[in-house]
């Protein structure tokens, strides 16, 4: 006996056997299963304004539930530099004006009253032809000297040949404790002489004639003769004098070439299957016995992929305890070599030891961070 069930409601089998006839009752029920729409927003595009965009989106649905038994589109925008306007919103396919040149990402989502999907559309819009565009300016990457050396700047600046084809760049000095001297401060790649050690910011603008644009960098400028504290500043005698501190079961620490400075580095890697803390500890701390003034301390870091936020932090310690507050500094990690510097003022000298630590609070599986070229100089 074969039955076959379609619809709902109530069937009633019969089958014979020869003796009688025996019946089954069957009953059963329910709906389909509702099954989210498909939404395609189309292939992204390049327009040149003031030209509109035309969408293309399409969506499709199984029919349920019902009511309403009918998807429901909206275009919404999720980022670009200024708002757009949809001619209509509502619909698939419509067209999108734009004010300001640039890269815009726009979605469509296909609703059936119960479930929801959406896709994205990226739009680069260019600006009218013959429109003037700011200079694009790099001051490249920060650096760390000591004296009496210079630093030699390596900045780059680009522009799009309006409004007369000329562009003029210049170096100069944001801040610092001292003057930063530069040898040709209209040129790209020129040296700089500081008259005293800290911390200096300096800035490289180029101008079109019409729109300037800068970028800063900082220089780290150390006192002739400086004492690193650091033991194994470089990595050179493997990891000794570091551990992994307070990182999270599973994140290992190992040394791998192509340094900042030098042959080595230090890889932390999270060979977990979570997100935790990944940590370059000191151990024991080089800093054992604290003099009075402020110390600073710096590290080169960087990491396989950029985003994540490392941390150098100090702490101070007298007989296991805690004194005072932290000193932390942070930068967002780059897959280029960058460095990162916190001073520390000694509250308890000549009784307590200082612990440096770099961490990513935070670090999924894989490559944390690499670092070399630690420092701790004293007062």
């Amino acid at each position: 006996m074969v039955i076959i069930i379609t619809g709902s409601g109530k069937r009633a089998a019969e089958s014979f056997n020869g003796v009688a006839p025996p019946i089954l009752h069957i009953e059963y029920g329910g709906s389909p299963q509702n099954l989210a729409p498909a939404a395609n927003a189309g292939p992204d595009q390049q327009v040149t304004m003031p030209d509109t965009a035309t969408m293309a989106g399409s969506a499709s649905d199984d029919g349920s539930p019902n009511p309403p038994g009918a998807v429901t589109t909206a275009w919404t925008q999720v980022s670009g530099p200024q708002t757009v306007t949809f001619t209509d919103p509502t619909s698939p396919s419509t067209t999108v004006s734009f004010f300001e040149a640039g890269t815009y990402v726009l979605r469509l989502t296909a609703d059936d009253g119960a479930l929801q999907t959406s896709d994205d559309v990226t739009i680069t819009v260019s600006p009218v032809p013959g429109t003037n565009l700011a200079p694009v300016v790099n001051a490249g990457p920060d650096q760390q000297v000591t004296l009496p050396n210079t630093a030699t700047m390596a900045g780059t600046a680009s522009d799009d040949g309006l409004p007369g084809g000329t562009l003029t760049t210049t170096w100069s000095q944001l801040s610092g404790p001292g003057t930063a001297s530069f040898t040709n401060a209209t040129s790209l790649s020129t040296t700089v002489s500081f008259s005293e050690a800290g911390t200096y910011v300096l800035k490289l603008t180029a101008d079109d004639g019409a729109l300037q644009a800068s970028d800063d960098l900082t220089v780290t400028v150390d006192a002739a003769g400086s004492t690193n504290l650091v033991g194994n500043p470089g990595f050179e005698v493997d990891t000794s004098g570091w551990n992994t501190g307070a990182s999270i079961g599973g994140v290992a620490l190992s040394r791998v070439s192509g340094g900042h400075g030098s042959s080595w580095a230090a890889l932390l890697t999270n060979g977990s299957a979570s997100s935790g803390m990944c940590m370059l500890n000191d151990s024991p701390n080089w800093v054992s016995a604290t003099v009075a003034g402020t110390y600073s301390g710096s590290l080169w870091a960087r990491a396989d992929s950029a985003g994540a936020t490392l941390r150098l932090r100090v702490r101070e310690y007298n007989g296991g305890t805690l004194v005072g507050t932290p000193t932390i500094s942070q930068l967002q990690l780059t897959t280029a070599w960058q460095l990162v510097t916190v001073t520390h003022v000694s509250q308890a000298p000549g009784t307590s030891t200082l612990d440096l630590t770099a961490y990513i609070s935070s670090a999924p599986p894989g490559t944390c961070f690499y670092a070399d070229d630690v420092t701790i100089t004293p007062p």
